[in-house]
C-alpha cells in the first residue's frame, strides 16, 4: 500500500487425494506428458494464483504491517481460499493453512533508523531530566543531593547509550533512594487530568482537579442496562475522550462531551444478576466485557446486536471472572486463578494462552512488553516474564487482602510498579533495583488506585472517599473528596480522564 518492496515466502502442506478421478485430474493437470513430478513443479502450477491474490491483499496494507506479522492470518485466509478451486481442479487439498513471512531490507532499515531515533530522544529526555533534578536541588540548596545528581550527569556524558537505571544502580542503595525521589519530584507531567470521573449510585461525578469541593458535573445514570459497576476511559480519536461503563446486564458508551451514552450494548435475556460488568475494554470494533456473573461478553460494533459469550466452557463454573483488558492486539482476563491471553479476533473455545501459578483468585492485571503483572486476593504482585506463562515471580507478598490495582510506568528508562494491596499505603516500586516508595494517607486503609502523570486518586477500604497525591509528593495526600458527603452512596467505580 505504501509501495515500499517485500518479497513474501509461503509455505503449503498439500496432499493429493487418494480416489481414482482424483489422481486422473491430478496427472492430466500437473504431471502431463513427465514421468514425475517434484515440488519445483508444484509450485510453477500454483504460483500464479498466489502471485495474484499475494499482490491483490498486500496492496490494502502499509508493508511495517506485513513484515511484523500482524495480518498472517489474512493472507493465509486468502491465500486458501483462492488455491481451493485450482488445488480442486487438479485432485489436491490443503492439508494446514498456509503460512506467509514478509520481509523488506527498506523496512528493516527505516525501524531501525526510527529505533535510533527513540533511542537518542529517550538519552536526551533522561539527561534533561536529570538537569531538572539537580537545578531543583542547587535552588533548595540541598547540596548532598545536588552532589549526587551531578556525578549521575557525569556519569551519563561519559557513558553514552548506557540506560538511566543501570547509572543509578552504581550508586550506594542509600544514595539510589534520594536520587529516585530527586528524577520522580522533578518530572515534568506529560499530559495534564483534566476530569475525576466517579460512578456513585446512578450517578457521574466529573471532579475538576484543580478545585475537590464540588462536582463540576452530576449526570444520572439511567438505561436498559442497569446501574454503572465499573467506568473506564479511552482516547476518543480526533474527538474528545469516551467512557466505557459496566453495568448491571450490559455496557454504555459515554463521549465525555455529552449528557447521556450514545449506545448501549446489552446481554439479551440475560439472568437476574447481583453484581455487574467490572471492567470494559475496546479496540477497533470490538468490545470486550467481564463479569463474574455472566462470563466475557463481545460486542462487535459493526453489528450490536445481542453478545456472544466467549470461552463459556472456561467461565460457565468460574467464581470470578474479571479485568478485562486489551493490549498489543491481544485480550487479557482473568478467570478465577487464570489469566487468559489471545489475539482478540480470535474464535472458538481455548485461548492462545492461559496464565498459571496464583496461589489465590486474580483481582487485577496489567499486561507490558515486559511481560504480564497481577494481583491475587492474598494480596501478592506476581510477574510473568514476557515468553513465559507458569511458575511466575512473586514480587511483593500480601497479608491476604487484595491487590485490587497494579499499574506500571516508565520515567526516562526508569520502570515502576504501582499498586494497592488494601493496606495502608500505595506502593511504588523501581522494577529491577530495591527502591520503592509509599504514598501515605493518615492511616487510612486503601482499596484502589488510579494514576495519570500528574495525579494519583485512591479509593479508601470503605468506599466513602478519595485520596489525592501529586506524583512526587508521596508523603502527604493534596486532596481528600468526601463522595458519600457528596451523594450519600458509596465509590463504585473511579478514571482519570485527560485534557485533550
Amino acid at each position: 500500500k505504501d509501495r515500499f518492496r517485500c518479497r513474501a515466502e509461503l509455505r503449503l502442506r498439500i496432499s493429493l487425494v487418494p480416489e481414482r478421478g482424483e489422481l486422473v485430474s491430478f496427472l492430466s493437470g500437473v504431471v502431463g506428458s513427465h514421468r514425475v513430478v517434484q515440488a519445483a513443479g508444484l509450485s510453477r502450477f500454483i504460483e500464479p494464483e498466489i502471485r495474484t491474490t499475494l499482490a491483490a491483499v498486500a496492496s490494502q496494507r502499509d508493508a511495517a504491517d506485513l513484515v511484523s506479522g500482524g495480518c498472517a492470518k489474512d493472507f493465509a485466509n486468502a491465500i486458501a481460499d483462492a488455491l481451493k478451486p485450482l488445488l480442486f481442479s487438479a485432485g489436491m487439498i490443503l492439508s494446514a493453512a498456509p503460512v506467509v513471512r514478509f520481509e523488506s531490507d527498506t523496512v528493516r532499515a527505516v525501524q531501525e533508523t526510527q529505533q535510533r531515533a527513540a533511542q537518542e530522544k529517550a538519552e536526551h529526555d533522561a539527561a534533561r531530566q536529570v538537569q531538572l533534578a539537580l537545578e531543583k536541588a542547587q535552588s533548595g540548596h540541598l547540596d548532598h543531593l545536588a552532589d549526587l545528581l551531578a556525578r549521575l550527569k557525569e556519569l551519563a556524558a561519559k557513558s553514552p547509550g548506557v540506560e538511566l537505571p543501570e547509572l543509578i544502580r552504581t550508586f550506594a542503595e542509600r544514595e539510589r533512594g534520594e536520587v529516585y525521589e530527586a528524577l520522580f519530584g522533578s518530572q515534568t507531567p506529560t499530559t495534564q487530568t483534566q476530569w475525576i470521573v466517579v460512578a456513585a449510585g446512578d450517578e457521574l461525578l466529573f471532579i475538576d482537579p484543580m478545585n475537590l469541593e464540588t462536582p463540576r458535573r452530576r449526570l444520572a445514570v439511567s438505561g436498559e442496562a442497569g446501574p454503572v459497576r465499573s467506568i473506564q476511559t479511552v482516547e476518543g480519536g480526533k474527538g474528545p475522550p469516551v467512557l466505557w461503563l459496566g453495568a448491571s446486564t450490559g455496557v454504555y458508551r459515554w463521549p465525555i462531551d455529552r449528557n447521556e451514552p450514545d449506545l448501549t450494548l446489552a446481554v439479551e435475556n440475560a439472568p437476574k444478576v447481583q453484581g455487574g460488568f467490572n471492567a470494559v475494554a475496546s479496540i477497533g470494533d470490538r468490545v470486550f466485557a467481564s463479569h463474574s456473573e455472566l462470563g466475557l461478553i463481545a460486542w462487535n460494533l459493526a453489528e450490536p446486536g445481542d453478545g456472544r459469550r466467549l470461552f463459556e466452557s472456561m467461565t460457565r463454573e468460574a467464581k470470578a471472572v474479571r479485568a478485562v483488558c486489551c493490549f498489543d492486539g491481544e485480550m487479557y482476563c482473568s478467570i478465577d486463578d487464570r489469566v487468559i491471553c489471545t489475539p482478540v479476533d480470535q474464535s472458538g473455545d481455548l485461548p492462545a494462552r492461559i496464565y498459571t501459578g496464583s496461589a489465590s483468585t486474580i483481582t487485577s492485571i496489567c499486561p507490558t512488553y515486559d511481560g504480564l503483572f497481577a494481583g491475587n486476593g492474598n494480596g501478592d504482585v506476581l510477574h510473568w516474564p514476557s515468553e513465559r506463562d507458569t511458575n511466575p515471580e512473586r514480587l511483593h507478598t500480601g497479608a491476604h487482602r487484595a491487590t485490587e490495582s497494579v499499574w506500571h510506568i516508565a520515567t526516562d528508562g526508569v520502570k515502576r510498579l504501582i499498586f494497592a494491596d488494601t493496606s495502608l499505603h500505595i506502593h511504588a516500586r523501581v522494577l529491577g533495583d530495591t527502591y520503592a516508595c509509599r504514598y501515605e494517607a493518615g492511616g487510612q486503609t486503601l482499596r484502589r488506585v488510579e494514576i495519570a502523570p500528574d495525579l494519583l486518586v485512591a479509593t479508601n477500604d470503605l468506599r466513602d472517599r478519595l485520596i489525592c497525591w501529586t506524583p512526587g509528593e508521596p508523603a502527604k495526600p493534596s486532596g481528600v473528596i468526601a463522595i458519600s458527603r457528596l451523594t450519600g452512596r458509596s465509590i463504585q467505580d473511579v478514571c482519570l480522564v485527560a485534557k485533550v
